[in-house]
């Protein structure tokens, strides 16, 4: 796995995910690990009204498209 920064590209109305200078588009139900202090958490972008994610235990987490997120993918 890879650690990239996911952020919200509001020209192309998605998220997308910065690894050694390239940027990748994530699509509805793109699986990453979110990290959250020392831990990494399995994750799935989804799209409803608004963007989030599903994370370990069917736990909704909604995104914030003005925060940037670290990952692994």
């Amino acid at each position: 796995m890879t650690e990239g920064i996911m952020t919200y590209e509001y020209d192309r109305d998605a998220w997308v995910v910065e690894i050694n200078g390239y940027q990748y588009t994530l699509f509805c139900g793109e699986l990453f690990e979110l990290i959250v202090g020392q831990r990494n958490i399995p994750s799935r972008l989804e799209l409803g009204k608004d963007w989030y994610i599903i994370m370990e235990g069917n736990v909704p987490f909604d995104l914030r498209i003005c925060n940037v997120y670290h990952i692994y993918i």
